[in-house]
């Protein structure tokens, strides 16, 4: 049933706005991001359409695989995607779900997220990292939350200032609750994750994270003082990056044709710091999506990520540039 809803949307995809005229890629996914291929496994579709002629925006659509409509969105590039202007996405019951706006793929303004039955949730706007670090830290905005309400209307945060209630994406259970003061978290938090199964109590000060022990439901403890920890590379990124440009080799087939550009891989790394999943997004040439797959399958195990302490699997995007110069890397 869900190859034939989704076949259906893809269709609705050339059709719902007239000016639209061509489909660039069409992407089945999970609902919790992992790319599928198998259309009776997905739970939504996104649709990249190129916009008017002589525009250079992309239209972003996603679908549920029912067809309702999921998001609405505009975008400067393919790969990777970078959000212009506003963007806005609906529960799976047609109601919208958040509002923002974007600019160079970045959050500008305040973002309103909504609950299914329509009634604001939050008003919050996101706060830039500062000296963050890219390899060691998950991109997960910090925001700063204005305005937080139940969702029959009452105020429980006020300029900033409340009892903060955070809910899993489908509002179906609260995540985690605390103190939210001067539009931050404060004080002690205490959580519970699906999926790691993971309760956790966490310790913060001005909105920066101090310490947090999570528990499995056997009782293995972990502690932490980061939520989230990108996986990387044994040694460091640099190193990653050196063993590219000392390991590559231009293919010759694409050295004639003039070839080049960049290679957007993506592989799952598992808990173990293995390497599965090596897949191409998009690139130049067969050959050089060929020399790409060799030298991140070879790379070797890489240390995993963390997720509240615990050791998770994660999809992560690498670009691989080759430049008739003689140049490669990230």
């Amino acid at each position: 049933m869900k190859l034939y809803l989704l076949l259906l949307v893809v269709l609705m995809g050339t059709t719902q706005i007239s000016r639209a005229q061509v489909i660039l890629q069409t992407e089945l996914f999970k609902t919790d991001g992992t790319h599928v291929n198998d259309p009776d496994s997905a739970d939504f579709v996104r649709i990249v359409e190129k916009a008017d002629s002589g525009s250079t925006m992309l239209i972003i659509r996603e679908f549920y695989a029912d067809g309702t409509r999921k998001s609405l969105a505009n975008s400067v590039s393919l790969i990777p995607l970078q959000y212009e202007g506003s963007y806005i996405s609906f529960h799976p019951n047609g109601k919208k779900k958040e509002m923002s706006k974007y600019h160079n793929g970045y959050l500008i303004d305040t973002t309103y997220n909504f609950y299914p039955n329509g009634r604001l949730y939050t008003a919050k706007y996101e706060i830039p990292p500062i000296n963050a670090d890219k390899f060691d830290a998950f991109p997960d905005p910090t925001y700063y939350i204005k305005t937080m309400k139940d969702s029959t209307g009452k105020d429980i945060v006020i300029e900033g200032n409340g009892q903060g209630v955070i809910y899993e994406d489908d509002f179906k259970m609260i995540v985690e609750r605390g103190e939210i003061k001067n539009g931050v978290h404060e004080g002690i938090w205490i959580g519970e994750l699906q999926s790691p199964k993971l309760k956790y109590l966490e310790s913060f000060s001005a909105g920066k994270l101090i310490s947090g022990e999570s528990t499995e439901t056997d009782g293995t403890i972990y502690r932490y003082t980061q939520d989230r920890v990108n996986p990387h590379y044994k040694g460091g990124m640099e190193l990653f990056y050196k063993y590219i440009r000392e390991n590559v080799r231009y293919p010759p087939s694409a050295q004639e044709n003039h070839i080049q550009g960049k290679v957007y891989m993506k592989f799952t790394i598992l808990e173990d710091g293995t390497l599965t999943d090596i897949r191409m997004l998009h690139s130049p040439g067969r050959s050089l999506t060929e020399e790409a797959f060799r030298v991140i399958r070879n790379s070797g195990p890489w240390e995993p990520a963390t997720w509240k302490g615990k050791k998770v699997k994660v999809a992560y995007n690498m670009p691989v540039s080759f430049t008739l110069s003689g140049g490669y890397g990230n």
